[in-house]
């Protein structure tokens, strides 16, 4: 396209400037086209260009509107492609590789966060089976007392022996739960064993 609009310019320029026929009218040599008329109008206005568009300044490897868009791409050579393939390829490996280990390193961190959690509840429940031991170890002590306090008193007044017994009464039942609270931890302790057997 510009092309063409700089050889019908320069053509009217060169009708314009030959010798006696000068005139002032640009018009008359463009030959009814306005974009040259246009470009006339426009270097006039600037004050300059027009030795620039007269002489066609684009060359074949610069731009043009007509040639926008067909360009190719040039082809590589073939070796030169194929080893950028093959560096491609290679360093989708290495990325496919980093991301494995990654994920094996989280597997392996959250199987170790899964053993320490087990581990400290393992810890808190030894520690609840060993306070609860030593709470039924004084409660058993208290029964005995009391039994012996009651053996030791019988044939003192009703109104000590009622307190007696009502306590021998509430160290049982505290006895009882103490018994099965342990049986409930020891039950969560043989199933966390057969848990961790199965995983």
């Amino acid at each position: 396209m510009w092309r063409e609009v700089s050889g019908n310019f320069a053509r009217a320029e060169a009708g314009s400037k030959n010798s006696g026929e000068h005139g002032d009218d640009f018009w008359e040599y463009c030959g009814g086209r306005a974009h040259v008329f246009y470009l006339h109008q426009w270097c006039n206005h600037r004050g300059a260009g027009r030795e620039f568009c007269s002489a066609n300044i684009y060359s074949d490897d610069e731009d043009d509107s007509q040639k926008e868009g067909t360009s190719r791409a040039k082809k590589g050579n073939r070796k030169r492609r194929n080893s950028s393939q093959a560096e491609v390829l290679a360093a989708l490996a290495d990325s496919v590789g980093a991301i494995a280990a990654a994920n094996e390193t989280s597997e392996a961190q959250e199987a170790t966060w899964k053993e320490q959690a087990l581990l400290l509840h393992d810890k808190r429940i030894s520690h609840r089976l060993s306070m609860l031991s030593d709470i039924l170890k004084r409660t058993n002590s208290n029964i005995l007392e009391l039994k012996t306090h009651i053996l030791e008193h019988e044939d003192n007044s009703d109104e000590d022996e009622f307190d007696a017994e009502s306590l021998l009464a509430q160290e049982r039942g505290k006895r009882q739960k103490l018994r099965d609270q342990i049986l409930e931890l020891e039950c969560e302790v043989i199933g966390n064993v057969n848990a961790e057997q199965v995983i």
